[in-house]
């Protein structure tokens, strides 16, 4: 696919529109330039954990803080450029599809379909994640204060219960200067970025800033050209019509060639700050993102002796060639720009000395495409087909949070609350369409509308003993409600635009339906409540050496699987975190350098873990508790400014993972969620594993998503020259150890060995499949900053070394493919940027 320059350049002209200010203008004092800034030094970036601004290093909790020009110098513009700096953060493709970036902190993560993800990602404090993975605001890059990542459970005085950690993106505020920024990267894959900011100082009444970002590149992997699909009978390309089942053309179908793994990007944001009195500010932030991203998973392996690679081995005896930049896939990849627009409100009231009130209101309307379309088994045969719905699913979010923070003698206090909302539309010709799949019976698809509800009332006490010492305690109560409707529709020969379903929504109509085809009707609504609480001390042996000690418990809801027969729940999951850090500044030749450094513990009770099953007929994600998990290690972060030509920085982290317990609940699930209709071989194959009455035999497993070894250095070389420009010269190299796709990589659960391998369990690890392998990739910069003290210049290569390396994929080992995402291969790029 050619780069639409076109469109690209509209896109541009949007962004630039938007922000025109005359170029030449002089501001009242222009911004510090790259070159002036203590480059790598952390100390003074300001940051959030506790809901309170203040410096990194004086905040006793793990924390990897970037402010924008740090993001800048790291070539950060996505979810996966941000891991490569970040210790114990791991960046995968969420099942298989490199459009969905999944984050995971210490091996805690998103576990496909689990009720909410263990890390959750907040902008200008308001949560992100939706639940069951319907389509919300994605985190945004661009025109940033700083993006802080913070490790182990968040749940205490954060908006969502979160058991592994959370990454906040705080926007930048305006200023009472007149100022702003445009910046362009052109480079290879024809990729284009153009980003721009505009602040307007408006007097005693506030001030408004303007920013925009666009990002066009085309894809590094390449579909094949008009493959014929195997079975001579389907493939969903952009010649089919969803709403009559057919094709335009007779006979077979040929996909177009496209390209996946793109970015066609386009956000917008813009930030008003009024000064109401001289004690109460209100900002508003009005932001939109599309984009048209497409990606799917690549067959990777084949695995002897299943149906699937038999079918496709009959029509395809040898795979394409070794080459991971080509992909032969099934189903059309790509679709409409999603859309999704946000209102956040944030108003503060200096009450008192002693008394501050903040409160936070913020609406989300998101439309797109999640996870559809996309390929899972990545093979150019139709077994495991997500196809585009004729409607983009939607969702509503609205979230208000109010704190009262203060102090009262030597103690400081946070307490308040938040309410949580999250909607989706349920009319028959509105309800959301999550999984559109196609067999050769036709087509399976569910409609669906959940909504959830949580309340919770936190508060967090700060003792300072002395000016040395401190006491933290802190504790939030939650809660939850859940509920969920799901219309299964099998067997159908076309997918049906409407819900085949009475005026109540709750009874499938027969004349609706096409012959042979099935509805079924399944209703869920549950409620839990649970707390999540901390208590931690810290002490400052000199002022720039921090000691900090602690336990956390978390706790993250329960919800069900609403899919099969009934609906089935899964419990909450609890974690006790035990931690213990040091964080120091030093001195070396009278340069400011940092060392940090926390060791961890955590027990999970109950953690949610996903696995495959065809429940219904259709592959479906169920999820179940497992009994003890044990996670431990330590990460440290270093920034060493060595001389005052090169600065050398650093982290680590090292993570071992371990199931305690973990029984095996398949059978007793599947009956419970799905008409499973067992043939007698099946039958007796199971009833001879004996698994039923053992509960600790799934704890062979290593817990997926996560890297044992995560290694980033970095150096900057860098000189000053006499008109106050600055050359630099950065590399780095980023190390992420092995991690499993899935949590059943090594022992499959029951009912998967019984569906799919004849009763005898199977370790996909031992045949090569379910495993993103360790690699190393290397980055280079160079800079030329502060040229007239305006314009910056840039020459970034990523990847240097071309560094074949996996991201994620679906772990389907046992339906007989093995299927992944690969990373990018090495890229070049030049950018500029003009500040005034």
């Amino acid at each position: 696919m050619s780069f639409d320059r076109t469109r690209f350049l509209s896109s541009c002209a949007a962004i630039m529109t938007c922000l025109a200010t005359p170029a030449l203008a002089q501001s009242e004092a222009p911004q510090e330039s790259q070159a002036n800034q203590d480059f790598g030094s952390t100390s003074d970036i300001i940051v959030t954990a506790r809901r309170v601004s203040e410096s990194l290093q004086n905040v006793p909790v793990a924390i990897t803080a970037f402010s924008q020009d740090m993001l800048n110098e790291r070539a950060v513009s996505s979810a996966f450029d941000l891991s490569k700096s970040v210790p114990g953060l791991v960046t995968s493709a969420d099942s298989g599809n490199g459009a969905l970036p999944s984050f995971a902190i210490r091996g805690r993560g998103q576990f496909f379909g689990a009720a909410t993800g263990s890390v959750e990602t907040y902008f200008a404090d308001v949560p992100l994640s939706p639940p069951f993975q319907m389509p919300t605001l994605p985190p945004q890059y661009f025109d940033l204060a700083s993006v802080q990542v913070l490790k182990g459970p968040q749940g205490t005085l954060f908006g969502r219960n979160t058991t592994g950690g959370a990454v906040l993106f705080v926007p930048q505020t305006p200023s009472d200067k007149f100022e702003g920024y445009v910046r362009g990267q052109l480079g290879t894959y024809d990729n284009a970025q153009l980003e721009a900011a505009l602040n307007l100082p408006l007097g005693d009444i506030g001030a408004l800033r303007l920013a925009g970002f666009a990002w066009h590149r085309k894809g590094y992997v390449e579909t094949v050209a008009g493959r014929v699909d195997s079975a001579a009978s389907f493939t969903n390309g952009a010649t089919f019509n969803f709403l009559t089942g057919q094709f335009s053309g007779p006979g077979t179908v040929l996909l177009p060639r496209t390209d996946i793994y793109n970015q066609d990007v386009l956000e917008f944001r813009g930030t008003l700050r009024l000064n109401l009195s001289d004690s109460i500010e209100n900002t508003t932030i009005l932001t939109w993102h599309g984009d048209r991203n497409r990606a799917s998973s690549q067959l990777h392996q084949l695995r002897t002796g299943t149906q699937l690679a038999g079918a496709i081995g009959a029509y395809f005896p040898t795979l394409l060639p070794d080459n991971p930049r080509i992909a032969d896939v099934d189903t059309d990849l790509t679709r409409p720009r999603s859309s999704t627009w946000a209102a956040i409100n944030t108003t503060t009231w200096e009450a008192t000395d002693n008394l501050r009130l903040k409160n936070i209101v913020s609406y989300i309307s998101a439309e797109g495409y999640g996870n559809n379309p996309a390929d899972v088994d990545g093979s150019p045969f139709p077994a495991i087909n997500l196809v585009r719905p004729g409607r983009p699913l939607k969702n509503r979010q609205f979230y208000e949070e109010l704190q009262l923070q203060g102090n009262v003698g030597p103690v400081e206090y946070i307490v308040g609350g938040n309410i949580d909302n999250t909607r989706q539309p349920g009319a028959n010709d509105k309800i959301n369409v999550p999984t559109l799949t196609f067999d050769t019976g036709g087509f399976d698809h569910q409609y669906r509308q959940s909504r959830y509800s949580s309340k919770s009332l936190f508060s967090s006490f700060t003792f300072k003993a002395n000016d040395q010492l401190s006491f933290t305690a802190a504790a939030r109560h939650t809660w939850d409600d859940i509920s969920d409707r799901s219309v299964l529709v099998n067997n159908a020969p076309r997918f049906l635009a409407v819900a085949p379903l009475d005026a109540s929504g709750e009874n499938c109509v027969a004349s609706l339906l096409p012959t042979g085809a099935t509805c079924q009707v399944l209703n869920g609504s549950r409620k839990f409540k649970g707390w999540s609480y901390n208590g931690g001390v810290d002490y400052k042996v000199t002022d720039d050496v921090l000691l900090y000690g602690g336990y956390r418990h978390g706790y993250k809801r329960g919800g069900f699987n609403g899919r099969g027969g009934t609906l089935a729940d899964f419990g909450p999951e609890n974690v006790d975190d035990f931690y213990a850090g040091m964080k120091a500044a030093f001195l070396i030749g009278g340069r400011r350098s940092t060392f940090n450094i926390e060791g961890f513990w955590d027990n999970y009770k109950g953690a949610q873990r996903s696995y495959l099953d065809l429940s219904g007929g259709a592959l479906v994600t169920t999820i179940q508790n497992a009994g003890k998990t044990r996670y431990r290690g330590f990460d440290t972060d270093m920034v060493l400014n060595l001389t005052d030509w090169f600065r050398l920085s650093g982290n680590y982290t090292f993570v071992d993972a371990k199931y305690l317990k973990f029984q095996d609940v398949s059978v007793a699930a599947a009956n419970a969620i799905a008409p499973f209709i067992l043939t007698p071989s099946q039958l007796a194959a199971y009833r001879a594993l004996n698994l039923q009455v053992d509960n600790n035999y799934m704890a062979g497993n290593i817990p997926g998503q996560n890297s044992r070894h995560k290694l980033n250095i970095q150096g900057r070389f860098h000189h000053t020259l006499n008109d106050g420009a600055e050359i630099a010269f950065i590399p780095s190299m980023t190390y992420q150890s092995k991690f499993y796709l899935n949590d059943s990589s090594f022992v499959l659960p029951a009912i998967g060995a019984v569906l799919f391998n004849g009763g005898v369990p199977l370790n996909s690890v031992a045949q090569g499949a379910n495993i993103a392998p360790g690699y190393t990739t290397f980055d280079m910069r160079l800079e030329f900053n502060n040229i007239a003290d305006r314009f910056d210049l840039s020459l970034n290569a990523t990847n240097v070394t071309n560094k074949l390396y996996r991201v994620g994929g679906t772990g389907i080992w046992q339906f007989g493919v093995d299927s992944v995402a690969y990373g990018p291969p090495r890229m070049y790029f030049v950018e500029a940027r003009y500040r005034f």
